[in-house]
């Protein structure tokens, strides 16, 4: 389900990462780390409406 997710927009895959690693009680910062890291160079900006557009909130 992840690899479908990702080659169907990655930009709303890692989105999802994102909001997931943030929700709840606490954070998982492995994945946070990861995902800011890994990303921030190559599409952050175009993950970050993703993000707006599934948490209601900014990034």
């Amino acid at each position: 389900l992840c690899l479908v997710k990702c080659t169907r927009n990655i930009r709303c895959y890692f989105a999802e990462r994102l909001y997931n690693a943030l929700k709840g009680a606490g954070t998982d910062d492995g994945t946070l780390i990861r995902v800011l890291v890994s990303r921030s160079e190559v599409d952050l900006n175009l993950i970050k409406p993703e993000f707006k557009r599934i948490a209601g909130k900014s990034l």
